[in-house]
This record gives structure tokens, C-alpha cells and sequence, in this order.
């Protein structure tokens, strides 16, 4: 699988580009790209969100123009049939977009309610539950923003640690 890193915010990109060396076996699946994370050609974006599928804040209302209202609201509908009727942090789902270059979003939550402060954990959770439901679909290339930092106010430093750390823990590793 391909991970491609799009931010962007410059100091996003340069932390990112700062942790990956100290992941070898992560140089050849990360990919630290500039720009619109919606003028990818990607199998899925994802989206940081929240536990209640609202998209109207940071990268989440970007999506939410690319794609149209529909895919807040299909997301939502596959929130209300949720035990409890939220996508708790540290799960993920995916939701059909009806683009043509990006079919499919990945919301994985970093925080429960809208406008709340990210910790380092739930974005590493977050990224996790994101890189195993793009496992479980077969998807081979996904797009990630900066996970809980617009919103969420978490350091791009923290956030950068936490994603790195949440896609090599998500991936099948051979035994070395």
C-alpha cells in the first residue's frame, strides 16, 4: 500500500519529511506531497473528523465542497446505525464519494465532538483505524491530511510522530 502525505501547510510537510527517515521500512510506503489533497488520484482521502460525521470544519469542509453534501450525509447515515450512534475515536469507516479520482473516503475520527483539542494518541489511533479499514477494502493508495491539526490544534511536530507511528503499526510486517 501507498501512503501519500498531502498537506498544505508547509511545516505539516517538513515534519513529516523530518520523521519519516527514523522509519526505514516506511521510506518506500510514504510519499510527502504539496498541495490539494482533492487534486489527487487516489482510491480514498481521509478525513479526520469527528465521532458524529460532521464535515464542516478545516479539510473536512473541503471535502465537503469536492465531493457535495451526500457524502456527509451517507457517512452520517452509517453513524446513526452505529451502536451508541457515533464512530468513536480509534475507528474508521468508508463511504462511497461519487468522484471520479477519489471514490472513497476513510472518516477516521480524532476527536469526539467538533472543535475539540487532539492528543498525539487518538490522531496515532485515528490513523490506524484509517490504515485498516484501506487494508480491508484492498485499496493500494490512500491519501492522508495533517491528522488532528486544524481543528484540533495539534503541533504539526506531534501530529507528525503520531501518523507515522499509526501507519507502521497498522501495516503486516514480516517477521525480520
Amino acid at each position: 500500500m501507498q501512503c501519500v502525505l498531502c498537506d498544505i501547510n508547509p511545516a505539516m510537510r517538513r515534519a513529516w519529511e523530518q520523521v519519516l527517515p527514523r522509519w526505514p521500512r516506511l521510506m518506500n510506503v510514504c510519499k510527502v506531497v504539496s498541495g490539494d489533497i482533492t487534486e489527487l488520484e487516489v482510491e480514498a482521502v481521509v478525513s479526520p473528523a469527528n465521532s458524529h460525521g460532521y464535515m464542516r470544519g478545516g479539510v473536512d469542509a473541503v471535502y465537503t465542497r469536492v465531493f457535495g453534501p451526500g457524502v456527509e450525509e451517507r457517512l452520517q447515515a452509517l453513524i446513526a446505525a452505529l451502536p451508541g450512534k457515533e464512530l468513536p475515536v480509534g475507528q474508521a469507516l468508508a463511504v462511497p464519494t461519487g468522484h471520479s479520482r477519489i471514490p472513497w473516503l476513510i472518516s477516521a475520527p480524532t476527536m469526539r465532538e467538533p472543535s475539540s483539542e487532539c492528543h498525539d494518541q487518538p490522531v496515532c489511533d485515528a490513523t490506524m483505524a484509517a490504515m485498516k479499514v484501506a487494508l480491508e477494502k484492498g485499496f493500494s493508495v490512500i491519501a492522508f491530511p495533517g491528522m488532528g491539526t486544524g481543528v484540533g490544534r495539534l503541533p504539526v511536530d506531534d501530529a507528525a510522530r503520531a501518523m507515522i507511528r499509526g501507519i507502521d503499526e497498522s501495516l503486516p510486517w514480516e517477521e525480520e
